[in-house]
């Protein structure tokens, strides 16, 4: 089983990432709107600046700081960003470009001893794209809730 992302126009799907598969399998297509360039939407720095108090009212979840990196599925290729923090409801990512709004991406946790395994793979939304420093800081709601205990176990070996 494997998963695509395409776009539905003039009665016909299109791929927006390439396959190169042979046989019988099953397959999840993730819709997308049709589109030219996705347009994204950069809050300025202190857009996340609110107080301890005023970001545990609007969560839902209890935010962690992270450590390690995830590998977001980038077509062929895998886009490696350090971890900011995550909870059991997202993440957030750094990252030198951002990302738009409502993109779904798949990304894994890979093994810290051996860069080629994958640990856990999962999809996420992103949320925002927030300037941060001199890049930016993507912050993402899962996509399937994610259990917490499994996130924190993960985060220990990655650091």
């Amino acid at each position: 089983m494997f998963s695509i992302k395409a776009t539905y126009e003039g009665g016909r799907f299109q791929l927006q990432e390439p396959l190169h598969y042979q046989g019988v399998a099953k397959v999840i297509v993730t819709l997308l709107e049709p589109k030219g360039e996705e347009e994204i939407e950069v809050l300025p720095e202190n857009a996340d600046r609110l107080s301890a108090e005023e970001l545990r009212a609007l969560r839902k979840h209890e935010r962690f700081q992270a450590h390690g990196s995830i590998a977001i599925q980038m077509g062929e290729a895998e886009l490696f960003q350090r971890l900011f923090d995550y909870s059991s409801g997202g993440l957030s990512f750094l990252s030198n470009r951002p990302f738009p709004k409502g993109r779904v991406l798949t990304a894994s946790l890979k093994d810290p001893l051996n860069a080629r395994h994958t640990i856990l793979e999962f999809e996420f939304e992103v949320a925002r794209s927030v300037a941060h420093g001199q890049g930016f800081k993507i912050g993402c709601k899962f996509t399937d809730q994610v259990d917490e205990a499994l996130w924190h176990s993960l985060m220990r070996t990655q650091g």
